[in-house]
């Protein structure tokens, strides 16, 4: 199966993009698959990040747009294995690179002011590995985990958000027939970030702590 797609935005005072997209999936048998993507990406930046104007007086904080923002774009590229297991346990491997220019992230800007920035480029390195458990018919658990490795990044401490590996564990039950309850827990591994000088109001950048793993648990029922 072979999709070819593409999108087109003219936005005032932004600019044009042309986005073209293609996809293909060659299934040599019902439970084998394998799936490739290439495609353009491009997102402008929102009324928030550019004229936002937020005073938090209690906390001590502020947020200011950036109306100087140039639009996101970026180059992806995907391939993936799927197999399903005796139709009882869905597995995908899939290993995935985007490169962006002009990422838009956020970022101190001076002593307690926040705002948004470009970031001239950076390249996303991800493998993600997924299984799905068929467990019975109205119960389904997955697994997944996915390690991220940035580089050629014109702006590193924009980078250290990011932690390199990230898991969930999701449990679906349906049950009196009317009744939905989801359990998802995720998982974010140690990461390096800069230390915050709370009486300066400043990101110290001759120093580095880790943030500690930890996880987030959510429970819906519908």
């Amino acid at each position: 199966t072979l999709i070819a797609g593409g999108r087109y935005d003219d936005i005032s005072g932004v600019g044009t993009h042309v986005g073209p997209r293609v996809s293909a999936m060659l299934a040599p048998t019902t439970k084998l698959k394998f799936r490739g993507s290439w495609g353009s990406g491009f997102r402008a930046p929102s009324f928030t990040d550019m004229y936002i104007d937020y005073n938090n007086v209690f906390i001590g904080y502020r947020v200011e747009g950036n109306a100087d923002l140039m639009p996101e774009k970026s180059v992806g590229t995907s391939f993936g294995i799927e197999y399903f297991w005796n139709y009882l346990i869905l597995t995908n491997v899939t290993v995935y690179q985007n490169r962006f220019q002009d990422l838009i992230l956020d970022y101190v800007k001076g002593p307690g002011v926040l705002s948004y920035k470009n970031v001239d480029s950076a390249t996303f390195s991800n493998i993600e590995f997924q299984s799905k458990l068929y467990l019975l018919n109205n119960l389904s658990s997955t697994i997944s985990y996915n390690y991220t490795k940035v580089s050629q990044a014109s702006d590193t401490d924009a980078m250290l958000n990011i932690s390199p590996h990230q898991g969930a564990l999701k449990l679906n039950w349906s049950f009196a027939k009317y009744f939905r309850l989801s359990l998802r827990d995720n998982l974010y591994g140690d990461r390096n970030v800069r230390v915050f000088d709370r009486r300066t109001g400043r990101y110290l950048d001759d120093q580095l702590t880790v943030k500690r793993a930890y996880h987030l648990f959510d429970a819906t029922l519908n």
